[in-house]
């Protein structure tokens, strides 16, 4: 099983991290993919270096003159980055199932759901992982 990530820049909670930690043990999963973006991708390749799983970052390109939100995570492999729609779909792209966890409701302009709304286009199995700890699956 290959999982692939997204979510917020904001640092997760304990609730949400700890209800991601049991959704990607439960995945089994051999490979992970994320954007080594700082908040819950940080979070997610942890949980993923603890269980041994092997991680890929996919950097995002951001724009000339913005601050950078790379978190600089030691995965196994890093990717040469892209332009964060274009990075978001690579990671889907490679991925059996996806994984989010979003700050908060849907909206608009919000990588987060951006991605997720691209899984489910793709028809990838999406698990979303609440701040609340709920995790729903589709």
């Amino acid at each position: 099983m290959i999982i692939g990530f997204t979510g917020t820049s904001s640092e997760i909670s304990y609730t949400q991290g700890t209800a991601l930690a049991k959704v990607v043990m439960h995945l089994e999963a051999k490979e992970a993919h994320h954007g080594d973006c700082v908040g819950a991708d940080a979070a997610f390749d942890r949980i993923c270096a603890d269980l041994l799983i092997t991680r890929h970052a996919h950097p995002g390109l951001g724009k000339p003159g913005k601050s950078s939100k790379r978190a600089y995570c030691g995965a196994e492999v890093i990717h040469t980055p892209l332009p964060y729609l274009e990075r978001n779909r690579v990671i889907v792209n490679l991925s059996d199932v996806l994984i989010a966890c979003p700050s908060g409701p849907e909206r608009l302009r919000s990588g987060t759901w951006s991605t997720v709304r691209y899984a489910r286009n793709v028809e990838r199995p999406v698990y979303i992982v609440w701040p609340n700890g709920v995790v729903e699956h589709d």
